[in-house]
């Protein structure tokens, strides 16, 4: 626990491995005991950070991965601010990673992202180009070039169009309604966030626009049927629910991934 790392400040690495330490774990303890027992300026967050690991009794492998996770906090009360809170959070190592994800997300506040391209050469002749701008630009880069890179770079790089398309979720009895022209109170609900009336929906040329996916209130999506792999109606029924993969935490377009999503993408 901490009294073990605090016996070891000011100890060598040698030193360490003369008690019969072995290296990687002497070299750990090392490194712990020069954050928690080292010199800094924010002696107070250390003194809590100290007592805080006492306290809880947290062991070696815990305060090891606190001092070192907290290295990718670039400002040093930031830092100190991470370290003695998780010093002072009771738990087991599992405990203490789950609660440092949370604070360093919100310690780390990822900076605002601006156009950029980034080339890594890999010394065998092929060389990997990260491009960070607009995404319907980025978007139709990758879709011109992911089947056919080569060409795609000797064909002068185009990218991809777009014909936009938007999509209607409308429920089965409001749909009847307005077909029958008693619609008017009815509120049509687009994807991209648009709200028109049932009149105004009547009066839309949507052919050249996008669909209309009715939907039953007990039976889900109208017409889409079982299957065993996803037809394109269904694909186009799934977009109105989502347009990128499901799975949390993904981003990824889901023309990309599988439609029923039992792998993550």
């Amino acid at each position: 626990g901490y009294d073990f790392v605090a016996a070891a400040a000011g100890c060598t690495l040698a030193e360490l491995q003369a008690h019969g330490i072995q290296h990687d774990r002497a070299k750990q303890l090392r490194d712990t005991a020069s954050v928690l027992c080292g010199k800094t300026s924010h002696t107070k967050y250390q003194a809590r950070a100290q007592e805080g690991a006492r306290v809880h009794g947290h062991r070696l492998d815990t305060l090891a991965y606190i001092t070192r996770s907290a290295r990718s906090l670039k400002d040093v009360t930031k830092r100190w601010h991470y370290i003695d809170q998780l010093c002072n959070t009771a738990g087991d190592l599992a405990r203490i990673r789950r609660v440092a994800a949370e604070l360093k997300a919100e310690l780390q506040v990822p900076e605002p992202r601006t156009p950029k391209a980034r080339v890594t050469h890999h010394g065998d002749g092929y060389a990997t180009l990260r491009l960070t701008g607009p995404a319907t630009d980025v978007q139709g880069v990758f879709d011109a070039a992911k089947n056919d890179v080569t060409g795609w770079l000797n064909g002068g790089c185009p990218k991809a169009e777009y014909l936009v398309r938007v999509t209607a979720n409308l429920d089965l009895g409001d749909y009847l309604r307005i077909i029958a022209g008693e619609g008017n109170d009815v509120k049509v609900h687009f994807d991209n966030g648009v709200i028109v009336s049932g009149e105004e929906f009547v009066r839309m040329q949507l052919e050249a626009l996008g669909s209309i996916i009715l939907i039953g209130a007990m039976d889900g999506p109208v017409n889409a049927y079982h299957a065993r792999f996803a037809t394109p109606k269904h694909r186009e029924v799934m977009l109105a629910d989502s347009t990128t993969c499901t799975w949390k935490g993904c981003k990824a377009p889901a023309s990309e991934c599988d439609a029923h999503h039992m792998v993550e993408h």
